[in-house]
């Protein structure tokens, strides 16, 4: 009896492996969950969002204790106070839209400013991504595959439809990696934008007559 080559043995454990990651009985479950289970799950999000930002405006106006502390407490610093905010339910909105960064540096903390930068940047970056993903890759993956079991019914239609596993089409690939690209650029764009500003928001805040004035400055710790 001739005993198979060592080439096709491993070519067969290889096919097995690979055969193995895509037939993975917890991930093939996961493929096969109905789409109505995530609106589900942003409905639930969006909601709770839309309450958190309604009880928010209708305490603000109500509750100055809590809101307007900071306001309260430098009532005698000019240059640190923070501007009033009026008691209408969005009177908060053309105050935080007109705010600009050099007015928080001189009111709080250069952590404070380089933080709502960090979220600033996540806005950005999920807004960029999540739009492209949403109306060009996942139209994609589910125009060029095999829809003829594809049902108008959100309970049966499933996640798989509209992920790579869908596609039929190889020629199609070719966007995913330019789409893998673009988004490397622009977080790398963005990260090194946030960079540049993050250093001379440093300097600004290391050199400003406010800092000089305090002991830190003067200290090694």
């Amino acid at each position: 009896m001739l005993s198979p080559r060592q080439g096709d043995v491993s070519d067969s454990v290889l096919e097995n492996i690979i055969s193995g990651i895509f037939s993975d009985d917890n991930q093939t479950r996961q493929q096969f969950l109905s789409i109505i289970g995530l609106l589900y799950q942003a409905g639930i999000n969006i909601a709770v969002g839309v309450v958190s930002f309604l009880v928010f405006v209708f305490l603000r106006p109500r509750n100055s204790r809590i809101y307007a502390r900071r306001y309260k407490a430098l009532a005698n610093d000019e240059q640190r106070r923070p501007p009033k905010i009026g008691r209408g339910l969005l009177a908060w909105v053309p105050i935080l839209w007109r705010t600009d960064e050099q007015y928080l540096l001189d009111s709080v903390d250069v952590d404070s400013v380089l933080f709502l930068r960090f979220l600033k940047l996540n806005a950005w970056l999920m807004g960029i991504f999540g739009v492209v993903g949403m109306c060009l890759i996942l139209p994609l993956n589910f125009s060029n595959g095999n829809n003829e079991n594809v049902t108008a019914n959100l309970k049966e239609f499933t996640l798989l439809w509209i992920t790579l596993y869908h596609i039929t089409k190889l020629s199609i690939f070719w966007l995913h990696l330019a789409c893998a690209y673009l988004f490397t650029g622009v977080f790398a764009y963005f990260l090194w934008r946030e960079c540049r500003r993050y250093i001379v928001i440093r300097q600004k805040h290391f050199a400003s007559p406010a800092y000089l004035r305090k002991l830190q400055s003067r200290t090694i710790m």
